[in-house]
């Protein structure tokens, strides 16, 4: 019965995907540590063709990372690609941070 204090219950699972994941699990075996929830993944943005079949995701987010890409479009060209249709994808990025300052974006 539909109510007030009726609460639904989202499931949520989260693949994280770094270039540098295999350096973070080695920090953290280093240190004794282990991930809250889940394990990075080492992919770049640019190859996700690699570990991900297309349309895997409902939701791609991208904080501040593209502007560490060689080939931000091609990045931006496989987020979409791992998008389900329907999904959703948020970028999220200050202007050229990256200390090379490419131009990629």
């Amino acid at each position: 019965q539909e109510g007030a204090n009726t609460r639904k219950i989202l499931r949520l699972e989260i693949t994280s995907v770094d270039r540098s994941a295999r350096a973070y699990m080695a920090a953290f075996a280093r240190h004794g540590w282990s991930p809250r929830s889940g394990v990075p993944q080492q992919c770049d943005a640019e190859e996700l063709w690699r570990c991900f079949p297309r349309g895997v995701f409902d939701i791609v987010h991208v904080r501040n990372g593209l502007d560490h890409t060689v080939r931000p479009m091609q990045a931006i060209h496989e987020l979409v690609r791992v998008t389900k249709p329907g999904g959703r994808m948020l970028l999220w990025h200050w202007w050229n941070e990256h200390p090379e300052a490419w131009k990629g974006l």
